[in-house]
């Protein structure tokens, strides 16, 4: 018994200061975390300090996950990126306590382990973990959990104040506040569930009233929804869910995944196995159903909060694939609560183990390939030929291709592309051209960000593919597009003469664009 218990101990040690290193390091700084090392470089901070969202939007006002981790945009920059991977690193280890101790309340201690990694690194969601910016989406929930156990505990002021905190890192909290208070009332703990919901009632409070007092800033919320718009986009929430986390959708993620993977990640993938068979080894006497109630309550709400603002379906793909992070939670649940034996064993390493080290890997190769564009970009001299009033089109690497599938957002993004050419060129007029890009009456109009510019020429097209930029009169510009639309049809005939690929992007809206390169 002594000695199974060492095995399990040096076990949970090996995977907590050395696997969980390994899956951080290297995976850097994508997407927005782009965007906001260009705009905070230059800022005092006084600036950094104030509160107002007329300068920075709503998601700044007097949050606390602001200031937790968006202070090292200006204070790392982009050229040194192992501290942001470090601090992702530090945030899953809290983490992963914080949640272990919630769910170590309902299922045995091995088990809750186990079902805690599940949920921080399910491959639904990966951006949780690799996205800088996003990790709040990983705090705030493990937090909450803490908060529950403080509760059931009996140590309502700890639990208050935490939870208070938590509520307000991200607006994403509401769920899992209110979702876990079930709990509460299944077992009948009255008293208990109104202490806990309150920090999530205070946090909706303060949402509303910013929300009414800076209109423009708060659009998160369809003024024009109706009750059979909500209905339709509950409807859309449940069956792309369903896809995300354990459908069509979800296997390939895990095939592509597991194809990325790299020697030394399949070499550690062996070791985690042999790790799980020292730790989850407890049989389960009963099922804790408040738990599951709980859980599943928290993917409810979820769907209710996304519902109304219909702009956030289900996606195991792209670095929107952090709102499949509800549903991870009752799948984690669930798959700890599995007998164990070697066919769940089976069954974990090829949906757990294996894709979660193959994704890190890519996302580790893709911020390499970024950093070889950044760089190009800023040393091309040619960029500086290009004159204030001239249009400048991006060809190229708009996403990472995980398989065939356009994944991390980079140069689609072009907030994030005016951030990276903002010092190499003049013109602001700076468009990617992706595939909701169109010409019409003169003008070239992005569908997606409603941008659109007056066509004037010439224009200029750099390849990021080739490092070359190109002048485009108006007959060299309308074959660029026309070809393009080409592929594009190409890809949707594709897509349609795959029954499986053709339901689920009907399904998921979002998905549109994941097949096409």
């Amino acid at each position: 018994m002594y000695k199974n218990y060492n095995k399990s101990k040096i076990s949970i040690l090996l995977i907590l200061f050395g696997i969980l290193p390994y899956l951080f390091l290297g995976t850097g700084i994508h997407g927005d975390d782009i965007s906001q090392i260009k705009i905070t470089q230059n800022i005092d901070f006084e600036y950094f300090l104030n509160p107002d969202p007329k300068i920075r939007g709503i998601s700044s006002f007097f949050l606390p996950g602001y200031y937790f981790f968006w202070w090292a945009y200006p204070v790392f920059g982009y050229e040194h990126q192992w501290p942001y991977d470090l601090i992702k690193y530090i945030v899953h280890l809290i983490s992963l306590f914080l949640i272990f101790r919630f769910l170590s309340d309902y299922i045995p201690r091995n088990r809750a382990f186990f079902g805690s990694l599940i949920f921080l690194f399910y491959p639904a969601h990966e951006s949780t973990a690799y996205w800088y910016m996003i990790i709040p989406y990983v705090l705030s929930p493990a937090l909450i959990m803490y908060s529950h156990h403080l509760m059931r505990l009996n140590q309502k002021y700890k639990s208050l104040m935490i939870g208070t905190i938590a509520s307000f890192i991200t607006y994403s909290s509401v769920p899992y506040i209110f979702g876990l208070s079930i709990i509460f009332i299944y077992e009948r703990y009255y008293k208990k569930f109104i202490f806990f919901i309150l920090p999530g009632i205070l946090y909706l409070t303060y949402y509303f009233i910013i929300g009414y007092l800076f209109p423009v800033q708060e659009q998160r919320i369809n003024d024009n929804l109706t009750i059979v718009g909500f209905i339709k986009n509950i409807i859309i929430q449940i069956i792309s869910s369903f896809d995300s986390l354990f459908g069509p959708s979800f296997f390939i993620k895990i095939y592509l995944s597991i194809t990325s993977i790299s020697v030394i990640s399949l070499i550690i993938s062996f070791l985690i196995i042999f790790i799980f068979r020292n730790i989850v080894n407890s049989k389960i006497k009963f099922i804790p159903w408040s738990l599951i109630f709980g859980v599943l309550s928290v993917l409810l709400f979820s769907y209710c909060m996304f519902a109304l603002t219909g702009l956030y379906t289900q996606s195991s793909f792209n670095l929107g694939n952090r709102v499949t992070i509800y549903g991870s939670l009752i799948m984690a649940v669930l798959i700890s609560l599995l007998p164990f034996n070697n066919k769940f064993l089976l069954f974990v390493s090829l949906i757990f183990i294996f894709p979660v080290l193959g994704i890190s890997d890519h996302w580790k190769t893709w911020n390499e390939k970024q950093k070889i564009l950044i760089n190009n970009i800023e040393n091309n001299k040619d960029l500086a030929l290009i004159e204030d009033d001239n249009i400048l089109l991006i060809k190229g690497n708009f996403y990472s291709k995980l398989g065939p599938i356009s994944h991390i957002e980079f140069l689609s993004m072009p907030w994030v592309a005016k951030s990276i050419f903002e010092k190499s060129v003049k013109t602001e007029k700076i468009m990617p051209l992706t595939s909701y890009v169109i010409t019409k009456d003169g003008n070239l109009i992005d569908n997606k960000f409603k941008e659109q510019f007056l066509i004037t020429y010439p224009i200029y097209l750099y390849d990021t593919n080739t490092n070359i930029l190109k002048k485009l009169n108006k007959i060299e510009l309308e074959n660029i597009m026309t070809n393009r639309d080409r592929e594009i049809r190409h890809w949707v005939q594709i897509i349609d003469n795959k029954n499986i690929i053709s339901f689920i992007t009907y399904l998921n809206p979002r998905l549109e664009y994941l097949f096409k390169k």
